[in-house]
């Protein structure tokens, strides 16, 4: 997506976005996870100002420049979309946060490792648990922390697949397995915490509010992209809520190299 393609796509939504949270807690992010349940994770994970933190799949850079401004510390973005990177490289130098944005597949190749990884509602797209996190592994320090959200539940029946737009980014994973993969990458969980109930009254409230603006989201958008826009946050509404799916705040230390 271009970067005026991205801007006018989110300047769209944002309206919805801000009506959806809580006060203060909107921060760009373009998910469900609110600025307290971001900051309770990285406080939960050691992040200050002398931390070395690598955010994957940033996209336009919200909980990334939440967290160098709460924090303080040197942060680097990585997203494949370039005009993501652009807006959030823009947004980060408008905030005045120490934070560099660059453009990269995820996992990237990077020479250096960090002390922090963060990877805030995009686990979800990647089929291959496993061979992700031993990836994040090598970014990180022995003894470095990653945090996550991910969505927990098994994988999607041939009907949930047919009516959930997009859905080969759908790749969801039951905990027991999410524990199992951790472990194996050397990895020990040292907090979870549950978000379902709140990303559900968040997803129900970005439905309703993608819904109500249709007409200037379809203008930004395009028809079929607002139809999946609001037919995906109508299905994670219904999902959470019945708890086909469930959300968990994750941080974990890698115990071995």
């Amino acid at each position: 997506m271009s970067y005026t393609d991205r801007e006018n796509a989110v300047t769209a939504m944002e309206i919805a976005k801000r009506e959806a949270f809580p006060p203060g807690q909107y921060i760009h992010q373009e998910s469900f996870v609110d600025a307290q349940e971001v900051e309770t994770l990285v406080s939960q994970a050691g992040v200050k100002k002398t931390t070395r933190v690598l955010d994957l799949c940033c996209g336009v850079g919200g909980p990334a420049i939440h967290i160098a401004k709460v924090s303080g510390c040197d942060l680097v973005g990585v997203d494949r979309d370039p005009g993501a990177v652009l807006l959030a490289n823009r947004r980060a130098s408008e905030a005045g946060v120490k934070a560099e944005f660059l453009v990269s597949e995820v996992p990237p190749a990077l020479s250096s490792t960090f002390e922090v990884v963060t990877f805030f509602e995009t686990v979800l797209a990647f089929p291959d648990k496993e061979a992700l996190f031993t990836s994040v592994a090598q970014l990180l320090e022995v003894r470095g922390r990653l945090v996550m959200t991910y969505e927990e539940g098994s994988g999607l029946t041939k009907s949930e697949r047919a009516t959930m737009p997009e859905s080969s980014t759908v790749c969801l994973i039951p905990q027991v397995a999410m524990n199992q993969v951790l472990g194996a990458c050397g990895f020990r969980p040292l907090y979870t915490q549950n978000l379902t109930s709140a990303h559900a009254r968040v997803a129900e409230k970005l439905w309703s509010g993608y819904s109500q603006h249709r007409a200037s989201l379809e203008r930004a958008m395009g028809a079929k992209g607002t139809a999946r826009l609001i037919d995906s946050h109508r299905l994670w509404a219904d999902w959470l809520t019945s708890g086909r799916v469930r959300k968990f705040g994750v941080v974990a230390q890698l115990e071995e190299a």
